[in-house]
């Protein structure tokens, strides 16, 4: 299992959060115990990493879902979009790397914002050093 390379600033059961603060990086990463989370465990995930981006004013975001195993609902997915990107961009991120599984499909939509909330640019990655340098490039 992949570790944030980041000081540790939250961990749970479900997942770990870190910062780099000289890259200004904000990391998440879902641990495999996802499949036993329920749809208030995710929102208190995402919530604690959005308000640590808003705290941190990160500028780049990677969030590790090669260990998300639990199913996101058309609801869950329109609230991360309603109450999630703003904090985002409250915070001035300027990009967010996913880092998938292999095999995951890639969007059309690769290094766009994924919505019309968000201001950022996107990426889908396999693996964790092409994140992290594409995050870090500027």
């Amino acid at each position: 299992m992949a570790q944030i390379d980041s000081a540790h600033v939250f961990a749970n059961d479900f997942c770990e959060i870190g910062f780099d603060e000289d890259r200004s990086l904000l990391e998440l990463r879902w641990k495999l115990a996802t499949t036993r989370m329920g749809s208030d465990d995710f929102r208190d995930g995402l919530e604690r990493f959005a308000e640590l981006a808003e705290c941190h004013r990160a500028r780049r975001l990677l969030v590790d879902v090669s260990g998300f195993r639990y199913s996101l609902s058309p609801d869950l997915i329109l609230w991360r979009d309603q109450e999630i990107a703003p904090c985002y961009n409250r915070a001035g991120v300027d990009r967010l790397a996913y880092v998938v599984r292999e095999g995951f499909p890639i969007p059309s939509f690769d290094g766009k914002p994924l919505s019309k909330r968000e201001l950022f640019r996107t990426r889908f990655f396999t693996s964790r050093a092409d994140a992290h340098c594409w995050l870090v490039r500027a």
